[in-house]
């Protein structure tokens, strides 16, 4: 204890002064497939002030941390070609560590090819052929005047592709990719 005395004579007393640390925590887990495999090298991030980014480890874990308490942060996890579920966590005035926020990954692909009609052994493109996917994800779409498609952002599975259009018979009838 100290005192202190003024101009008028006035004393004060003063008690031993600490510094206080601000309370600071974190948000980590784990990034893994559906099948619970580990996803390593995805990116976190919490975008804001203060911004956080991590890479996931070998094991699919990440942390993120010297996070201010009593703020809210969103964490989004990011990778070429992968969903996230959930898409973010929101973290709303942070009170405490926050352990086991886990993401669930979907890894998505590109099936695209090319249809091509034959006259007399002369190949052409031919445009306007219904394209059908069956399987993991089932989508249509149409061959542009190339004669190209393309089914993007669907789940890494196994499909089969058919063609129909009017007027037309295709060989092989349908084909499958995985």
């Amino acid at each position: 204890t100290a005192t202190s005395t003024d101009a008028n004579g006035n004393t004060s007393e003063f008690s031993l002064c600490q510094t206080v640390a601000a309370n600071v925590f974190s948000v980590s887990g784990r990034i893994a497939d559906s099948a619970n495999a580990p996803m390593s090298g995805i990116v976190l991030r919490i975008p804001g002030t203060p911004s956080r980014r991590t890479v996931t480890d070998a094991n699919g874990k990440y942390s993120l941390g010297d996070l201010p308490g009593g703020g809210t942060y969103t964490v989004i996890a990011s990778a070429r070609n992968v969903t996230f579920a959930p898409a973010t966590r929101i973290f709303n005035s942070l009170a405490g560590d926050q352990i086991n926020q886990d993401f669930v990954g979907t890894r998505e692909s590109t099936i695209r090819g090319k249809v091509q009609g034959s006259v007399n052994g002369i190949a052409f493109p031919l445009s306007g052929v219904t394209m059908t996917l069956a399987g993991t994800a089932d989508r249509t779409t149409v061959t542009n005047s190339n004669g190209d498609y393309k089914f993007a952002f669907i789940p890494t599975g196994n499909y089969s592709i058919t063609p129909t259009r009017g007027g037309f018979a295709f060989s092989p009838v349908s084909a499958t990719t995985t």
